[in-house]
């Protein structure tokens, strides 16, 4: 729905299609997998998970707020965000050129950005709330 809005109104705007998308939903910039001592996969623990697509719109503007730094061009927004951020269902705009240098600290969900297109699955063996976690084996992704 954003694309044809944008379109109307005069914004230079383009869907993007991105496939074994990651939902990072712990704002680690990695999918997350937990299993118990016997292998198991642990369910209530598993929140993140890879889309097998996901698709978004970024729109063309400067970014004269994002300074230091060249950070105007593409900016990528969501109209269907699953997650919250700053307490309200929004994602962007996030400029493309800051998640593309892994700026992850600038506003607008350039960390959410970051992990839908550049997160490893890294897999996990829960013991316990007093038991470290231990890294099992991480899958680069890309």
């Amino acid at each position: 729905m954003c694309f044809p809005v944008c379109r109307a109104i005069g914004i230079p705007c383009r869907t993007v299609t991105t496939y074994s998308s990651a939902h990072d939903t712990q704002n680690s910039l990695t999918v997350d997998y937990f299993v118990n001592e016997e292998g198991e996969t642990m369910e209530e623990l598993n929140n993140d998970s890879i889309w097998n697509f996901h698709v978004w719109n970024e729109v063309w503007m400067d970014r004269p707020d994002l300074l230091p730094g060249d950070y105007g061009g593409w900016q990528a927004i969501d109209a269907t965000p699953q997650e919250l951020s700053e307490d309200m269902f929004r994602c962007g705009p996030a400029s493309v050129a800051a998640v593309k240098q892994g700026e992850v600290l600038r506003p607008y969900d350039n960390a959410f950005v970051f992990s839908e297109v550049n997160a490893d699955k890294v897999f996990w063996r829960y013991a316990g709330p007093t038991q470290p976690l231990k890294l099992l084996r991480k899958d680069v992704l890309g």
